[in-house]
């Protein structure tokens, strides 16, 4: 057999058939950097303000229960590789962003070389091995991608553990009468959650969004995340408590946003009452 190919940093992709395994593990005493024997995470000296991690409580649709709740982290915003780099740049590294970039770039390389050859990895994030499922009929049978699975396990590294115990939590919101958006999709790029298309179509689902057509307060709203400008979407399709259907406008520039939901409409029937709903995560919108 051949040698083994490089792989450029700046492309790391596993094959397709790659299956992703996560394992949840229970929670373990802490040990100390040597009996561990693994690398330990840098403490910065820079004393950022403790975060708060902030959930609010909604309706459980899946139990029969009309009291029970569950958990959603309320504005939960999602982090892309370039924006991870500057989250670094402000805390103050003397690295620049290019040499930054450069390090995670080999670091993510060099995992997946490891990897695929068969290693398994330990850093404080996560721990990582392959592995081979299926049966194999006899000593003399070889993979057959068509009765054979490679599998990835990914399980939690010690860092992330550490900060289960750390983590402060913050509840927010509350009232049950708030409209409460559950899912977003995009119809051009059939996204769910993340990406929106500027001149095209969304499906807005979950509960109390109806709005009043003739209160001029009521609207959905996409919010920039880096300006705060809000943008009215004026073209409603579908209008249903459990359901908008809305066209975006066409010129919208590349970001992350809120989507709001404001209404004067409850329980069947217009009110004097603005009711707001804020979607627990950001939607992206990114030029093809």
């Amino acid at each position: 057999m051949g040698g083994r190919a490089e792989h450029p940093c700046s492309a790391v992709h596993l094959p397709h058939r790659v299956g992703l395994i996560v394992l949840d593990q229970p929670h373990r005493p802490k040990q100390t950097s040597a009996e561990r024997g693994r690398i330990r995470p840098t403490k910065f000296t820079s004393n950022p303000p403790q975060p708060m991690l902030k959930y609010e409580l909604v309706e459980n649709p899946l139990t029969p229960n009309p009291n029970d709740r569950f958990a959603r982290i309320a504005k939960l915003r999602s982090y892309d590789m370039e924006q991870v780099l500057e989250q670094m740049r402000r805390r103050g590294t003397s690295m620049s962003p290019g040499d930054a970039k450069l390090v995670l770039d080999v670091f993510v390389a060099t995992v997946k070389d490891l990897v695929e050859e068969g290693s398994a990895v330990r850093t404080p994030l996560f721990n990582i091995k392959p592995s081979i499922s299926g049966v194999f009929e006899g000593s003399d049978d070889y993979y057959d991608e068509r009765r054979h699975q490679i599998k990835i396990h990914l399980s939690t590294g010690i860092a992330l553990k550490e900060a289960v115990d750390e983590i402060q939590t913050e509840k927010v919101g509350g009232n049950s009468n708030q409209p409460q958006v559950y899912r977003v999709v995009d119809a051009k790029s059939q996204s769910v959650n993340d990406r929106i298309t500027p001149g095209g179509v969304i499906t807005v689902t979950g509960k109390r969004l109806k709005l009043n057509p003739a209160n001029p307060e009521d609207g959905a709203y996409l919010i920039s995340q880096s300006t705060g400008e809000e943008t009215r979407i004026d073209q409603i399709i579908d209008n249903v408590p459990s359901r908008l259907m809305l066209q975006l406008p066409h010129e919208m520039e590349d970001g992350q946003y809120a989507l709001e939901v404001r209404t004067t409409y409850s329980r069947g029937r217009p009110t004097s009452t603005l009711r707001v709903g804020t979607y627990s995560r950001t939607l992206t919108i990114l030029s093809d």
